[in-house]
C-alpha cells in the first residue's frame, strides 16, 4: 500500500477506482487471470470501504464492525456464498471463522428463524412478552395472512395488466389498503394489533429503507415459499444456510484479496475526474495524481456518485446512466454500540425487539432492533440499529443524542432505570455523512425499475469505463457478496475489452 507520493504520472492498463470489496476483488481477479497492468485508486488511508472493524476496548479478541457484519447465508453445494470461499483461503477451517447467529434469514422469517429457535426476545411496555406466547402466535398468524394478502393485491395488479402500480405503491400503502379492505378477518386485539407491524419492520431492517418507500413489487417474489409458516427457503438477496458473523471482524474477510496486491494500491487520493481521451481514461486525484488507462472500473459508492456524477465524469454519463444513479436509494442505517459494566437484558437470545406505547407519538420510532453481543460473543454491549425513518432522523445527530435516545428507549420498554449510569462507552457509525460513502447500503425505492439496475451496472465509452459495486446488482444489491461478485463481473468485462482490441 501506498499513498501515491512520488507517482505523479501512471501509466497502466487498467485503473480502479476504490478499494472497498468490489474493487479488491476485481484487482485480484485481473491479478490472478491475466498479465494486464493495474493500480487501485483509493480515497480512505485504508483498503475495505465500508467493510471495516475495529478491536473493541478492554475486549481483546473482539472486533466492532462498523459497516458490513453478515454473511448472509453460508450457501450450499453448488451455490455457495463467495465470502466462504475467501474465508476458506485465510483458513481451512471456515467453521472455525464464523460465529452462526442465526439459521436463516431472521428479518424475513421471524417465525421458523427467530420464534421457533428461541432467538430473539421481545419488550413492551416494561415486560417481556413471552416466546410462544399467544400473543406471539396470533401476531405471526395476522403477520403472514397480512403479507399473503399483499402479495395476492399485487398478484392481481399483474393479472390486470397493471404490474408497473407495483412500482410506485409502497408496500406501507398496500398494507393499510389490505387492512381497510379485509378488517373483519383479522379481529381486534391491543397487543397483537401492537405487536403484528413489528415484523414489518424486520423488513425494513433487511431492506434498509422503511416500507413507505419500498415498492409494493419487491414483496412480490416469493412463488417459492407458499408456506405461511415460513419455513421454506427463498431468496430474498442472501445465500440458503445459517446467516453468520466474522470472529476476525469482516474485514479479515477481505484478507485474501489484499495479500494479492501489494504495491497495487494507493491511498489517500481522492479522485476528481474521470475524463476520457481518444482511446485511453485520465484519472486525476486532488492530491495530484494523474492515471492514464486503457480501462477504468469505477466502484464509486452509489451516495457519492448521487452526489458527484454529474461533474466528476468528462463527458457526462449518458442520460440513462445518471437516471439510474438517482433512481436507487443509498440507505440510512446507523448502529448505536452502547457498553454497560452490568448485563441488564436476556443473556441467550441473539436479538432483541422493543416496541413502544402507542399513547408515547412524541417519540421518535414505535420499534428498535437491538443485536446483542452478549449473547454470542460475551462482551456487554448492544447493538441498536437505527434504519429507515429512524436512520435518516439520526443522520447528523451528535453521539450524546443518540446515546440519550436510546437508553430512554431501553427505559421505556424494559423493566430498568438509570441505564445511563450503566453505560461505559457510546460509539455511533456515520456512513451517512461520511464524504466517501455518504449512504450506508443500497436498495430500491419508489419508482426503481429493473433496467436502472442494468443501466448503472452497464459500460460506458465503448467499454472503457466499467461500473461495479453493490448497487450495481440487483439480485444482491446492498450486500457484501453483492459486491464480490460485482467485482468478478468487472474483471471479466475489462478482459472482454481488451480482447477486442
Amino acid at each position: 500500500m501506498g499513498n501515491g507520493k512520488g507517482y505523479a504520472m501512471q501509466k497502466v492498463d487498467v485503473v480502479i477506482i476504490g478499494s472497498g470489496a468490489s474493487g479488491l476483488q476485481c484487482a485480484a481477479d485481473l491479478k490472478d487471470n491475466t498479465e494486464l497492468s493495474f493500480v487501485v485508486v483509493e480515497a480512505r488511508d485504508r483498503v475495505g470501504g465500508r467493510i471495516y472493524s475495529t478491536e473493541i476496548m478492554g475486549h481483546r479478541g473482539f472486533y466492532r464492525d462498523h459497516g458490513a457484519s453478515w454473511i448472509h447465508g453460508l450457501g450450499e453445494d453448488g451455490n455457495e456464498n463467495p465470502m466462504v470461499q475467501l474465508l476458506r483461503d485465510r483458513d481451512r477451517d471456515t467453521n472455525g471463522e464464523v460465529d452462526i447467529i442465526f439459521q436463516g434469514n431472521a428479518w424475513m422469517r421471524p417465525m421458523s428463524i427467530l420464534h421457533n429457535e428461541g432467538a430473539i426476545a421481545i419488550f413492551a411496555n416494561k415486560e417481556r412478552i413471552p416466546n410462544g406466547s399467544a400473543t406471539i402466535d396470533e401476531a405471526l398468524k395476522r403477520h403472514y395472512a397480512i403479507q399473503r394478502k399483499i402479495s395476492e393485491y399485487a398478484g392481481k395488479m399483474f393479472e390486470d395488466g397493471e404490474g408497473m402500480k407495483t412500482v410506485h405503491l409502497s408496500v406501507e400503502e398496500a398494507r393499510s389498503i389490505v387492512l381497510r379492505e379485509e378488517n373483519a378477518i383479522f379481529p381486534m386485539n391491543t397487543a397483537v394489533e401492537r405487536l403484528c407491524p413489528f415484523y414489518t419492520f424486520l423488513n425494513e431492517n433487511w431492506n434498509g429503507i422503511s416500507s413507505s418507500l419500498l415498492p409494493l413489487y419487491s414483496l412480490f417474489n416469493d412463488d417459492d415459499n407458499q408456506d405461511l409458516n415460513d419455513h421454506t427457503y427463498s431468496n430474498h438477496g442472501d445465500y440458503p444456510g445459517p446467516h453468520c458473523k466474522v470472529k476476525s471482524g469482516m474485514r479479515s474477510v477481505l484478507d485474501p484479496l489484499v495479500s494479492k496486491l501489494e504495491g497495487r494500491v494507493l491511498l489517500e487520493q481522492q479522485v476528481d475526474k474521470i475524463v476520457r481521451l481518444n482511446d485511453s481514461v485520465r484519472v486525476e486525484s486532488s492530491s495530484g495524481l494523474v492515471v492514464i488507462a486503457d480501462c477504468c472500473v469505477c466502484t464509486l459508492p452509489l451516495g457519492c456518485l448521487q452526489s458527484t456524477a454529474s461533474s466528476v465524469f468528462q463527458p457526462s454519463l449518458t442520460q440513462e446512466k445518471l437516471e439510474a444513479v438517482s433512481a436507487i436509494s443509498a440507505g440510512n442505517y446507523k448502529k448505536v454500540f452502547l457498553t454497560f459494566s452490568t448485563i441488564f437484558w436476556p443473556i441467550d437470545e441473539p436479538l432483541i425487539g422493543l416496541i413502544r406505547e402507542e399513547n408515547e407519538p412524541d417519540k421518535k420510532g414505535k420499534y428498535l432492533l437491538v443485536n446483542n453481543l452478549w449473547a454470542k460473543h460475551g462482551v456487554p454491549c448492544m447493538e441498536a440499529v437505527l434504519c429507515g425513518d429512524l436512520g435518516e432522523w439520526a443522520t447528523g445527530k451528535r453521539t450524546e443524542e443518540l446515546m440519550h435516545f436510546v437508553i430512554q428507549y431501553l427505559e421505556d420498554t424494559m423493566p430498568i432505570e438509570n441505564v445511563e449510569e450503566l453505560c461505559t462507552h457510546c460509539h455511533v457509525t456515520r456512513w451517512e455523512e461520511d464524504p466517501y460513502t455518504k449512504g450506508s447500503y443500497s436498495s430500491v425505492k419508489l419508482g426503481t425499475l429493473e433496467r436502472h439496475v442494468d443501466a448503472f451496472s452497464a459500460p460506458e465509452w465503448e467499454g472503457r469505463l466499467i461500473f461495479a459495486g453493490e448497487a450495481t446488482e440487483s439480485e444482491h444489491m446492498g450486500s457484501v457478496h453483492g459486491a464480490l461478485i460485482s467485482g468478478q463481473r468487472a474483471a471479466h468485462l475489462v478482459q472482454q475489452f481488451f480482447d477486442k482490441k
